[in-house]
């Protein structure tokens, strides 16, 4: 995950507890950051440019965070 900042938003919401979904286009980057979080991150691959990609997103993101 290229960016920093959001990285320790992600990590921020992680340290309360929250789940959270590192969705990017590089996944290997997404995978590193969301085992760098812990168990309540989910790395999933996205490509805003295709809302295919962002609703399968959303769909995994609920079926196993809920």
């Amino acid at each position: 995950m290229g960016c920093c900042i959001v990285k320790s938003l992600a990590q921020a919401f992680a340290n309360e507890r929250a789940k959270v979904v590192i969705a990017d286009i590089n996944i290997a980057g997404a995978t590193t950051t969301a085992q760098e979080i812990g168990f309540t991150a989910l790395a999933v691959k996205m490509n805003v440019t295709q809302q295919d990609s962002i609703d399968q997103t959303v769909n995994t993101a609920v079926d196993q965070l809920s």
